[in-house]
């Protein structure tokens, strides 16, 4: 079969800018092929050395300060990957500096799922109290993760003390390899002080369900004056406490 000329120059014309499209990303915008920040642009950008990673880790700012993307580089100047895999982050905000979207890519700017299980683009919703109500999780953009979690959706108590952690699997079910259903607890500034494991009947179970040896049902959190945890203690279906961890 002969092919029209024409018809070929015109197929090979969007062979070329499908590829060249596909291997765009929202930082390419910004930046040069080296990570230098362009022109005109609003942004700030650290640098960061790993020498053990052998990277040059370039963060970039926006004018609030939050860090929108960063992109990690050889000391050639060439894109490469980190301990996780990724060579480029990017993040987007909402107007309540919540980071409602981030995407992770590999050194060919492809989206890259780490250990080829986890998601290559994370999804999350707010509530008007800036509360999260729901995160998906993507291996590319529009698809979603099918080993796993795929969807997380979240309820709150009317006073906001307690809440609802449901998980759901790629199918819009809930899961059924480990506790589906979680129990929240809040201290008055929000933070969880209580987990607890249910099953699809709401009833408490095992972490990782009945029969399994990990008998942890209910985990309780101590904070420091900064926010952060400071002590966890694990306990199981009877009250009965299994064990406690320090920060």
């Amino acid at each position: 079969m002969k092919f029209n000329q024409t018809y070929l120059l015109t197929f090979t014309l969007v062979v070329v800018l499908q590829t060249v499209v596909c291997c765009q990303i929202n930082s390419d915008s910004f930046v040069s092929h080296s990570g230098d920040l362009l022109e005109n642009t609003a942004f700030t950008i650290k640098n960061e050395i790993d020498d053990e990673e052998e990277l040059v880790k370039k963060m970039y700012f926006d004018e609030s300060g939050r860090i929108v993307f960063q992109r990690n580089y050889d000391f050639n100047g060439e894109l490469m990957y980190d301990n996780d895999g990724i060579a480029v982050y990017e993040f987007i905000y909402d107007e309540h500096n919540n980071i409602i979207e981030e995407r992770y890519y590999d050194e060919d700017k492809n989206f890259f799922q780490q250990e080829n299980i986890g998601p290559a683009m994370i999804k999350r919703q707010f509530n008007d109290e800036g509360r999260m109500t729901e995160i998906a999780y993507f291996v590319e953009n529009g698809m979603a993760l099918e080993n796993g979690t795929a969807l997380i959706k979240y309820e709150y108590s009317a006073d906001g003390s307690t809440g609802m952690e449901r998980h759901f699997n790629s199918k819009g079910t809930l899961i059924d390899f480990c506790a589906p259903i979680i129990g929240l607890e809040f201290d008055t500034e929000g933070l969880i002080i209580r987990k607890v494991y249910m099953d699809q009947n709401e009833q408490t179970c095992n972490r990782f369900m009945d029969g399994d040896e990990d008998e942890v049902s209910m985990i309780e959190y101590d904070y420091d004056g900064l926010g952060n945890i400071s002590t966890q203690r694990a306990f199981n279906k009877n009250g009965k406490l299994l064990g406690t961890i320090n920060s």
